[in-house]
């Protein structure tokens, strides 16, 4: 016989093998699992981790002058807690003074 029909019949027999090797015919069927169905309430908890942002906000400055002055460092003294509703113009943080 010819080479190329002996490898094509050798080809279609293990793929044929393969086939029934692979496929669950000889398996017996899975069986569903069923069970009994209660009307509940469903509680829903979701947690989520982040970063809130503010609505309104403002970006709060330092003097510009102590750069100037060739300070770069300066501590916060004391600030209002945060979350404090502050009108223009009014105590917000006090800085320390020790490096003027």
């Amino acid at each position: 016989m010819n080479k190329k029909i002996i490898i094509a019949i050798a080809v279609l027999v293990v793929a044929i093998a393969a086939y029934f090797y692979f496929s669950d015919q000889g398996v017996e069927a899975e069986k569903d699992i069923l069970t009994s169905v209660k009307r509940m309430d469903l509680q829903l908890d979701v947690t989520v981790t982040g970063e809130l942002q503010a609505r309104n906000s403002v970006s709060v400055m330092g003097p510009t002058g102590l750069r100037n002055a060739r300070i770069y460092q300066v501590k916060i003294d004391n600030i209002v807690p945060e979350g404090t509703v502050v009108e223009k113009g009014g105590y917000v943080a006090r800085l320390d003074n020790s490096e003027l």
